[in-house]
């Protein structure tokens, strides 16, 4: 009796039923295969474990950073595990925005590539916080400068100071400064 033909798609699903479901990946000799991954021997790395640990996964960082004793070492305006993403120059974009692919999307009232600077057209129109403070976009009141309230930073702080005793004999005042 002769044996059934086979399609090659199912010799193939028969073979990796055979083999335990998962075909043989070898981890380039340096590691051992397992859960899916390879699990490298101590000295390698990468997802092959081909890669020596003093050695960067992609050689010269994407072109964008330095490798060092295995890790990449990122240039400014680029970040991720191989130098391989976007960044703003200042992540932070001067505290006035927020950084998305590489691009400073700036707070109202700021702008430049690092948001860094005032945007005048629109604070020209804003209160001047009577000199002694800056207008917060962001809560729509003044900030005011230190010894300065008020709405509008108008009305001048005087430090309140309690007196503790006063001694008639020697014309002596005792003050400290109010809690």
């Amino acid at each position: 009796m002769s044996k059934p033909f086979l399609h090659p798609f199912d010799r193939f699903h028969q073979m990796v039923e055979q083999f335990g479901g998962v075909c043989p990946v070898l981890c380039s000799a340096h590691g051992h295969y397992g859960g899916g991954v390879c699990h490298c021997e101590e000295g390698w790395k990468g997802p092959e474990c081909d890669v020596p640990a003093g050695e960067c996964q992609v050689p010269g960082c994407s072109g964008h950073g330095r490798c060092i004793e295995g890790d990449c070492h990122c240039e400014r305006g680029w970040r991720g595990q191989f130098c391989e993403q976007p960044d703003c120059l200042d992540p932070s974009c001067s505290g006035h925005g927020t950084c998305v692919n590489g691009q400073c999307y700036c707070k109202a009232g700021w702008q430049g590539d690092d948001c860094a600077m005032v945007d005048q057209q629109v604070y020209q129109c804003l209160p001047g916080c009577s000199e002694h403070g800056t207008y917060d976009l962001e809560t729509g009141t003044c900030v005011c400068d230190r010894h300065w309230t008020g709405p509008d930073c108008s009305q001048g702080m005087i430090d309140v100071y309690s007196i503790l005793s006063i001694d008639t004999d020697f014309g002596l005042i005792s003050i400290r400064p109010s809690p």
